[in-house]
């Protein structure tokens, strides 16, 4: 539920930060929860509030899509060491393997091997 949490703020924070064109204490609210990303989880690469993750919908609410960056270039190799580690530092990330990384930087057996490792019962 922590995890959860700290996605809805995020996402006021960024929806606040373009409404506000970077007012004071929401960039300062964005940083700390980058801060407390990094000093916890070492594949972080900080928070995407580049204005396409950003979104309105048709009834007027703001919604944040595919905010977080992960380091795709250390985590992956941490999977195919031993993906126990990831398993315990993101438990129930689903969506692992669609990091950007995967697809621009490895042939399509390092992909078969990250998937096969990743997917294994633990």
């Amino acid at each position: 539920m922590e995890e959860i949490a700290l996605c809805a703020g995020v996402a006021l924070v960024v929806a606040g930060l373009r409404a506000s064109k970077g007012w004071p204490p929401l960039v300062a609210a964005a940083y700390a929860v980058d801060a407390g990303y990094r000093a916890r989880l070492r594949w972080w690469d900080g928070i995407d509030l580049n204005t396409g993750n950003v979104r309105q919908a048709l009834d007027g609410r703001v919604a944040v899509i595919d905010m977080f960056c992960m380091d795709g270039a250390s985590l992956y190799p941490q999977v195919l060491k031993g993906a126990s580690v990831v398993r315990e530092k993101l438990p129930g990330s689903r969506h692992l393997l669609d990091i950007p990384y995967i697809a621009m930087e490895s042939t399509p057996e390092q992909i078969r091997a990250l998937h096969d490792f990743w997917c294994r019962t633990p």
